[in-house]
């Protein structure tokens, strides 16, 4: 199953890799194509920065992702979101049903933008009304570190993530009703 997360990581691999066929494997000059290949490794190891690092636990995981979210990297609300979340069920026996749980939620989406409106919809429709700047912070505030309170918010996403992903997103994977179907997209 692709998560469409990943969509946009997909999405640049096809890109390079369309580029480098085009400018390397299918070229019928070798020296422009060694040059070709010399340029994109000079790119590769001048402005890529991979880094290993290895953790004893899913929950030190959590917390070096944290601390670099701490350190001023860019995250969006959904990462901070299931990262609390993963941190809360991560001892819990039950943590890869969870984590399947959350992809199949965001798999509803096409993007992080229409995944953070469903969560911030379902939290004013189940507790409190809520800015998309304050989010993140109500949530982390309710679950208070809790094992229980986050598996229950991800089972009540997951049991409303189908319907809205229909609404925001209609299409005839999720609505077999043609009339339902047009009147949801000219909506």
């Amino acid at each position: 199953m692709k998560v469409k997360q990943s969509n946009e990581i997909y999405k640049s691999y096809k890109y390079i890799l369309n580029e480098f066929r085009e400018k390397v494997i299918n070229s019928n000059n070798i020296e422009s194509c060694i040059e070709e290949f010399k340029s994109i490794q000079d790119t590769i190891l001048d402005y890529f920065d991979v880094v290993l690092i290895t953790v004893e636990s899913d929950a030190d995981a959590f917390l070096i992702f944290e601390t670099l979210n701490d350190r001023g990297l860019d995250l969006t609300t959904v990462d901070l979101i299931k990262n609390e979340l993963f941190k809360n069920c991560s001892k819990d026996i039950h943590f890869e049903k969870y984590k399947n749980r959350w992809l199949d939620i965001i798999n509803n989406f096409e993007d992080a933008k229409s995944v953070k409106s469903f969560i911030r919809h379902y939290w004013i429709s189940n507790f409190n009304e809520v800015s998309h700047v304050n989010l993140f912070k109500e949530i982390r505030r309710y679950l208070k570190g809790s094992s229980d309170a986050s598996k229950r918010l991800i089972d009540g996403l997951k049991a409303q993530a189908n319907f809205y992903g229909a609404i925001v997103n209609p299409n005839t994977n999720n609505i077999s009703n043609k009339r339902l179907l047009d009147l949801l997209i000219d909506m």
